[in-house]
């Protein structure tokens, strides 16, 4: 039998590769469009560890014919100091971080991305311009944001002596329905399984 974590990596590739042919693989910027399919970036992820010269972007891709629906999206490695060149995550980042990609309609797609057994979710959405944008519930010091639109993320690790051993919060900086910056964290769901780093 398949474990879950690896049909998560079959279904993303299949995924990746059924939307037009976007490869699962290291991708010039210049080739993330097709002539099928039309590439935003939706947010950038930041990390208080690991290389700085990697960080994590939300990518996603609607059909040149259909703008309003989303095609794909995708979470991978971004380089920008090889010119914004994105990549896939590795089997060890695999190991510990499960990804979900759950279409919610044309234009919207729920991204859940679980480690350490804490589940983190937001919303890649399809405005009237075909322009996806990230939206999420943020936990601020003020209070509880719905909706909040992304704008940067950061995501900070669990350390024990100063080492990083798993991820503790994804932070963001977002706007919301009427303008408002804010700055928090997105709240998590507590799972009983899934990966858990182990050093």
């Amino acid at each position: 039998m398949l474990s879950p974590m690896l049909m998560n990596l079959m279904v993303a590739a299949m995924t990746a590769g059924g939307a037009g042919s976007i490869p699962y693989a290291t991708t010039a910027v210049t080739e993330l469009s097709t002539r099928a399919l039309q590439h935003d970036e939706v947010l950038r992820i930041r990390r208080d560890f690991g290389k700085p010269s990697f960080e994590i972007v939300v990518d996603s891709w609607h059909r040149a014919a259909r703008p309003s629906e989303i095609a794909d999206v995708r979470l991978w490695w971004v380089q920008p100091d090889k010119g914004d060149e994105r990549s896939p995550f590795g089997t060890k980042i695999h190991k510990y971080v499960d990804l979900q990609y759950v279409p919610a309609g044309g234009d919207r797609w729920t991204v859940v991305l679980t480690a350490d057994r804490k589940q983190f979710s937001f919303d890649v959405e399809v405005d009237d311009s075909g322009d996806a944008h990230a939206y999420t519930t943020v936990e601020t010091k003020a209070g509880t944001v719905e909706h909040c639109e992304a704008t940067a993320g950061r995501l900070v690790a669990r350390r024990m002596l100063g080492i990083p051993l798993g991820i503790k919060d994804l932070e963001v900086e977002c706007v919301d329905d009427e303008g408002r910056t804010h700055e928090g964290a997105l709240p998590y769901r507590k799972v009983k399984r899934g990966p858990v780093y182990k050093g």
